[in-house]
């Protein structure tokens, strides 16, 4: 099953958030925003959740390596949905999304 990928890139308070939700609202779409789910990881108090936390409260971006780790789990959780991706910076999209274009081919949704 073809599934698509929708990836919404833009500066901290461009729209990307709400166009996603009225994404998902429309047409079903799972939205996957990284610092939304960081937020909840961290509230669950999870073994990545505490990892992730320490790089936020100290102001610092979290590692590639623990942001694909966060992604792979999503994908696993929502194999065959259409998604809506959301990064929460341009600049950190810049940074941090050419690993994750790096899985996306791979990865059987």
């Amino acid at each position: 099953m073809n599934s698509l990928n929708l990836v919404l890139i833009g500066p901290p308070g461009s729209g990307k958030g709400t166009q996603a939700e009225l994404l998902r609202e429309k047409n079903g779409f799972v939205h996957y925003s990284t610092g939304e789910v960081f937020r909840d990881l961290i509230r669950r108090k999870t073994p990545v959740g505490a990892r992730v936390e320490g790089f936020v409260t100290s102001g610092k971006l979290v590692p590639d390596d623990v942001v694909l780790d966060v992604v792979n789990a999503f994908l696993a959780e929502n194999i065959g949905k259409p998604r809506a991706w959301t990064t929460y910076s341009a600049s950190r999209a810049a940074r941090s999304t050419s690993p994750c274009w790096s899985i996306l081919p791979t990865t059987r949704w």
